[in-house]
């Protein structure tokens, strides 16, 4: 029984993680106020040591131009049921 369970819990993580679309943080960073945005990469495991919480299953690594004018890279922490919150490091 539990042979079966673990890869069924897995496979719905999984699934359920790769829903979690760039477009997330693309909207979080123009909210932000930034132009020029584009997401660099797109992290699944062990987020929650690179700033991000519990509830979050992506962490995005964003760069773009801030309103102030300059370049700036961040992160965006994303989750199914809470969308994107921002975290500069």
């Amino acid at each position: 029984m539990y042979v079966l369970i673990i890869p069924v819990i897995l496979i719905g993580w999984l699934i359920s993680t790769n829903s979690i679309s760039e477009d997330v943080a693309y909207n979080v960073a123009e909210g932000l106020g930034y132009t020029d945005v584009e997401v660099t990469s797109k992290e699944i495991w062990f987020i929650q040591f690179n700033g991000c919480g519990e509830s979050d299953q992506a962490l995005f690594h964003v760069h773009g131009v801030n309103p102030a004018g300059n370049e700036d890279d961040f992160i965006v922490c994303a989750g199914i049921f809470k969308g994107g919150t921002p975290r500069f490091t």
